[in-house]
């Protein structure tokens, strides 16, 4: 399950915000729109710290959830 979020339309600071569920028991690669995005959510770490940074794609582990972020 994916969906993406519009941060903009709510005055949030995040612009666009991804979220990832992998209920796979494999893990998954989704290819994300072109940009840099902030992965803030992954490996049972959460927070609005950047965890790490990717581009064209991201790797969602099997039973698993990442959110990501670009801002403004």
């Amino acid at each position: 399950v994916v969906f993406r979020l519009n941060g903009r339309a709510v005055g949030d600071a995040w612009d666009q915000i991804i979220v990832i569920y992998n209920a796979n028991n494999a893990d998954i690669t989704v290819n994300l729109p072109d940009g840099v995005w902030n992965v803030v959510v992954k490996q049972g770490l959460a927070g609005e710290q950047v965890l790490s940074q990717v581009i064209g794609s991201v790797v969602v582990e099997a039973i698993a959830c990442v959110m990501l972020h670009r801002d403004r």
